[in-house]
């Protein structure tokens, strides 16, 4: 079997190439999912903007002119699908959203069993404090927590830049004014720790 460039498959898709479309998809499902899994943190959800995703790129793979890589152009499609989840959801989700009080609150992540067995007092306030970062994230605008979230996952400034169409100027703006914000938010809860 032939190994493809990007390239290519590119233009057989555009071509009308089923087959290529779904290799396509195959190759970057997984880069897609975890990008998305990233900022919204939700397994159904990302499930949901992954197919989203890929149908905003099958839809608009026509008017794709290769000025910048296909894993670029597939990237900022995936931040503008979690933007907008993001911004119609936020409101609602914010009302929503289980309080660190509410002792049937899952934790954002889930600790494997072997650690919670070492020490569960250690893991249960790694895990409160997550959740704090989480909720101070949300407040943040939708621009803001996309960038500070795929600088958190270490990608490059210039990497953001070309995700989020911006500058990379903008985006240490953006992650400054982040962390501004986040230390604020979260000064009550770590001034109640001392």
């Amino acid at each position: 079997m032939p190994s493809w460039t990007d390239e290519e498959l590119i233009e057989s898709c555009k071509a009308g190439n089923k087959a290529h479309a779904r290799l396509l998809f195959e190759r970057y499902k997984g880069y897609v999912w975890g990008l998305i899994w990233n900022i919204i943190r939700d397994a159904e959800i990302t499930r949901d903007l992954t197919q989203d995703t890929f149908f905003r790129v099958f839809k608009g793979l026509p008017e794709f002119k290769g000025e910048s890589s296909f894993k670029t152009w597939l990237s900022r499609i995936a931040a503008n699908v979690c933007k907008d989840h993001i911004g119609s959801t936020k409101r609602r989700h914010w009302e929503e959203r289980v309080s660190l009080d509410d002792p049937e609150s899952p934790p954002i992540e889930k600790a494997a069993p072997a650690q919670l067995a070492k020490n569960p007092l250690r893991e249960l306030l790694h895990e409160e404090r997550k959740n704090k970062v989480y909720e101070a994230i949300d407040r943040l605008p939708v621009d803001h927590q996309i960038t500070i979230l795929l600088w958190i996952e270490g990608r490059s400034y210039k990497e953001i830049a070309k995700i989020t169409n911006t500058s990379r100027q903008t985006v240490g703006t953006r992650i400054h004014y982040a962390k501004m914000n986040l230390r604020e938010h979260l000064k009550p809860y770590i001034k109640g720790k001392d």
